[in-house]
């Protein structure tokens, strides 16, 4: 999912850096995960789309094209107010970030 070749890219080419960032990305995508969950369960857009929006900061460092994809539309249905949409994306992104979180127990390295 984590396109290595962009995130070294990213980190001006340095590979260790752009594993860390990558690591504290990881790191911190639970409790993201929990945040955007809450908020979606609470029906609060607003709290819904600061979160979506601070996972989508994350992954300007982290590459990971189809959740970033995912995020942005998670972000636009939030600025739309378009509740179907919302259902719609937020279910994918919490299947993406599943997946990557799978991934990163058994990660590839670049």
């Amino acid at each position: 999912m984590i396109d290595w070749k962009a995130t070294i890219a990213k980190a001006d080419g340095d590979k260790i850096f752009a594993e860390n960032l990558v690591h504290d990305f990881i790191k911190a995508l639970p409790d993201d995960k929990v945040k955007i969950t809450v908020a979606f369960e609470q029906h609060d857009i607003e709290v819904l789309r600061r979160n979506v929006h601070k996972l989508k900061g994350g992954l300007s460092f982290c590459i990971v094209p189809a959740l970033n994809i995912a995020v942005r539309a998670l972000e636009q249905a939030c600025i739309n107010l378009d509740e179907e949409k919302i259902k719609i994306y937020y279910a994918e992104v919490m299947k993406l970030m599943d997946d990557l979180l799978r991934e990163a127990i058994a990660p590839e390295k670049p």
